[in-house]
């Protein structure tokens, strides 16, 4: 039987296509928090990441889930969990696998009907105000239609224009960055975060909600 999700810490020398497996964790049944558990388990590897940075080579969490039965190619990671990313530097692979029609988030989303006017990609920034208590969404980044590298840098541009509001209360804000994909032509539930995003991410206690076609 296939594990349903499969984390991997990976290390490469820029230009070169090979890479070396730091550590390898995965689980036979995908739970809402199995990926965030796993991502820590695999950064806690000390000997591989002191090893990656002796040898300047750069660390990728890589994230593969296989998606079946209708299910939603889903990712939610907490801020700690960003936090020990960002500590090494590391960047994020999100790959999702489809399995059969079934899993095909493609085909689930022509299913939904979605309104040609809405956008196929919406990135959200929000918090809970320190002072009311009450959900705010501090930045909202839209693409009529999303490409490669459409989700990451939605998520860079949301994570500037939000941070900027509550500069040096940031954590005192619980944030949150969400992102949704809407679209009848379909659109590939997989995404890149660079070290560089998660370790903006970070800055700010930010957690991840990835959850596309809701």
């Amino acid at each position: 039987m296939h594990p349903e999700i499969e984390v991997k810490l990976t290390a490469s020398v820029a230009g070169c296509a090979s890479y070396d497996l730091m550590a390898q964790l995965s689980r036979e049944v995908n739970e809402l928090d199995a990926a965030d558990v796993l991502i820590r388990k695999v950064v806690d590897c000390r000997g591989a990441a002191s090893l990656a940075d002796s040898t300047h080579q750069a660390l990728e969490v890589d994230v593969r889930v296989r998606i079946g039965e209708g299910a939603r190619a889903c990712l939610n990671l907490s801020s700690v969990t960003v936090e020990k990313m960002a500590s090494i530097s590391a960047s994020l692979n999100f790959d999702p696998e489809l399995i059969g029609d079934d899993g095909a988030d493609g085909l689930e989303l022509k299913e939904e009907s979605a309104p040609s006017t809405r956008p196929e990609l919406v990135v959200v920034l929000v918090g809970d105000s320190p002072v009311s208590g009450e959900e705010v969404i501090l930045s909202r980044v839209e693409r009529q239609q999303c490409r490669t590298g459409d989700i990451q840098g939605g998520v860079h541009e949301a994570l500037q224009r939000g941070l900027e509001k509550v500069e040096g209360e940031a954590k005192l804000w619980a944030l949150q960055v969400g992102v949704r994909l809407s679209s009848q032509r379909g659109v590939w539930p997989g995404f890149n975060l660079s070290c560089d995003v998660i370790r903006l991410m970070a800055s700010g206690g930010v957690s991840l909600d990835f959850d596309p076609y809701v």
